[in-house]
């Protein structure tokens, strides 16, 4: 599974995941979640249709999840790349914008996750195994948590 914690940042594909909202957040001035959530779709992170289930799937909604979360908290997401002059670069993103519609999407799939509506996710088989399950549970059911006060507070 290629993970060394319970974030989905804190994985081999969340790692991807962030790799690639770096870069749409270096291509695009503003942040907004809906065309985020549309270019994650163009690109293979998400599934045209929510109710596809994938391994990668799961980690995108959950990766971005965590990342409202921080931008939540913190007012900003932080992110480091190299430019083209091979310069180590840290940006603090401050301007992702989202609406009740976004974050209702990210609960409805982290729910369906956590207790599937029809098929078990791999996600969920994979951490089942796991010696951590309970906290990896804990910290998605926290991340859902503070989704819907997020929502309630739109």
């Amino acid at each position: 599974m290629g993970a060394w914690g319970v974030r989905a940042l804190d994985s081999d594909e969340g790692l991807d995941v962030f790799d690639e909202f770096t870069d749409y957040c270096i291509e695009n001035d503003e942040i907004k979640m809906g065309d985020l959530l549309e270019h994650f779709k163009e690109t293979g992170f998400l599934p045209e249709k929510p109710e596809e289930i994938d391994f990668l799937y799961d980690h995108t909604v959950m990766v971005l999840a965590e990342l409202l979360e921080e931008y939540h908290k913190n007012g900003k997401v932080i992110i480091n790349y190299e430019n083209d002059d091979d310069e180590d670069i840290e940006e603090e993103i401050t301007n992702i914008s989202f609406d009740k519609e976004n974050v209702s999407f990210l609960i409805e799939q982290i729910s369906d996750i956590l207790k599937p509506k029809d098929e078990m996710h791999e996600t969920y088989e994979l951490w089942e195994d796991s010696d951590s399950f309970q906290e990896w549970k804990e910290h998605n059911l926290v991340l859902l948590k503070t989704l819907k006060e997020i929502k309630d507070n739109l």
